[in-house]
Formats: C-alpha cells, sequence, structure tokens
C-alpha cells in the first residue's frame, strides 16, 4: 500500500538567511516546504493544502507595511477559512 505524501509547511520570512536555513532544517527532518518572502503568501495558505504555517509578521505586508496589508487582518482571514490549520509565529 502506497504511503500518504504529507502535506507541505508553508514558510513566510522576510529574511533570505533566516528562511533559507529554516527551510533546510525542516527539510532535513523530512518536511517538504514552500518558502515565501511575502506575507501576501498566506493566501495561497486559504488555497492550497499546507499542514503548518510558519509566519515572521515582519514579512513585507506585516504590521507597519503598507495600509491594506496587515498581515494580523490576513491570519484572520485564514483562520477563518482554514481552523484547522496550524500556525506558527515567529520572531527574530
Amino acid at each position: 500500500m502506497p504511503t500518504a505524501v504529507p502535506a507541505p509547511l508553508l514558510l513566510i520570512d522576510p529574511d533570505a538567511t533566516a528562511r533559507r536555513a529554516t527551510a533546510a532544517c525542516l527539510r532535513e527532518a523530512g518536511h517538504a516546504v514552500d518558502e515565501h518572502p511575502h506575507a501576501n503568501a498566506l493566501a495561497a495558505a486559504c488555497r492550497g493544502a499546507y499542514a503548518l504555517v510558519v509566519l515572521d509578521p515582519a514579512a513585507p505586508g506585516g504590521r507597519g507595511a503598507q495600509p491594506g496589508l496587515d498581515v494580523w487582518q490576513r491570519v484572520r482571514q485564514l483562520r477563518d477559512q482554514q481552523r484547522h490549520l496550524p500556525l506558527l509565529i515567529t520572531q527574530h
């Protein structure tokens, strides 16, 4: 019987070095990872099947960014549409 392929993780971090290092660690642990530098990637989480979203709220589109791109509004929208989806907030 074929084994199920786990859903990927969505990693959103504007710091390319931190994003790549985190993604490498997650991949080494056996996870598939989709990497994005911008909080607007949260829209992908609403459409796609992710096992977890890892978000640095400093990502462009986050607090203090352009009007209308409030990351917390996007998080609330995500939670309304994907209540079962775990969300891990990071900050470094």
